[in-house]
């Protein structure tokens, strides 16, 4: 019982993924934005609610450090999988975000389930480096981060931004319905 986890996450050290818990991962995330220079290119997938979004105050802080580094010359890439029509208080999350530089486009999450390694998750790349974090979502309360993970390696975060950019091009402009 004691042994066990420690030598799993040893393990998973070495291939450069680390489980977070929510406050050190949004610690981490902050830390990186400090770091984001002009061509650095931040892309990101949501899978949560637009409750989410609006009343998480860890999530509010994200999306505003989003909006700051824009002005440095970052771009910064959100897709947003949604479940046929964007309802009146997703399409107010997404316009915010499109007011503020963000670039934005929608999937359908039909389609999205096919790109099997893209999760609610958010890629950095900065300076010929690369580093994921995936969210995992608490079922119990739908709009919660319950923990995440970090990755650094480099490999696992090619084929995430190749999924990424895949996914990109067929994804499309949000409109309000």
């Amino acid at each position: 019982y004691i042994v066990e986890p420690f030598r799993n996450q040893c393990i998973n050290a070495l291939s450069g993924q680390f489980k977070i818990n929510t406050p050190q991962y949004y610690n981490s995330l902050f830390s990186v934005f400090n770091s984001l220079e002009a061509n650095s290119e931040i892309k990101a997938v949501s899978v949560l609610t637009e409750g989410f979004w609006g009343y998480d105050p860890f999530q509010m802080q994200y999306l505003r450090r989003n909006i700051e580094v824009i002005d440095k010359g970052v771009k910064v890439k959100r897709l947003f999988v949604i479940n046929g029509k964007i309802h009146s208080g997703l399409w107010k999350v997404i316009q915010h975000q499109l007011d503020n530089g963000i670039d934005v486009r929608t999937i359908e999450s039909k389609v999205f389930s096919s790109f099997t390694h893209l999760e609610d998750m958010v890629l950095f790349v900065l300076n010929g480096d690369m580093r994921c974090y995936i969210s995992n979502q608490d079922l119990n309360r739908s709009n919660s981060i319950k923990s995440a993970s970090l990755n650094l390696n480099l490999n696992y975060c090619q084929q995430i931004n190749t999924e990424f950019d895949s996914l990109w091009e067929i994804a499309r402009f949000p409109k309000p319905s």
